[in-house]
């Protein structure tokens, strides 16, 4: 699991519900990662494996704000959604038409 985190906020690396060690921290200026050389392609296979968790800390909450796995979303069932919701547009304004 690869975790990423903003200022205030971590990442770190490993499936869900097992603990992973702490990989970066976000800024504007530094790459993430504070250990060796991690590629992109191995950044973006583990983030379309489900391996990053992502944490945002705050003052307020400073375990976490906000923080979850990232997950990557299925786009055959998006594109089934959104065919489903045309067909459904075009019977309505057929019927509505006629």
């Amino acid at each position: 699991m690869y975790f990423l985190s903003a200022p205030g906020t971590f990442t770190t690396t490993g499936a869900a519900i097992r603990n992973g060690t702490i990989s970066g921290t976000l800024t504007l200026t530094d790459p993430p990662g504070v250990g060796p050389a991690y590629s992109i392609a191995n950044q973006i296979s583990d983030l379309e494996g489900g391996l990053w968790y992502i944490n945002i800390h705050s003052s307020v909450f400073p375990n976490g704000e906000i923080r979850g796995q990232i997950l990557p979303v299925p786009e055959p069932s998006i594109l089934a959604l959104f065919g489903l919701s045309a067909s459904a547009l075009l019977w309505h304004l057929r019927r509505r038409g006629g």
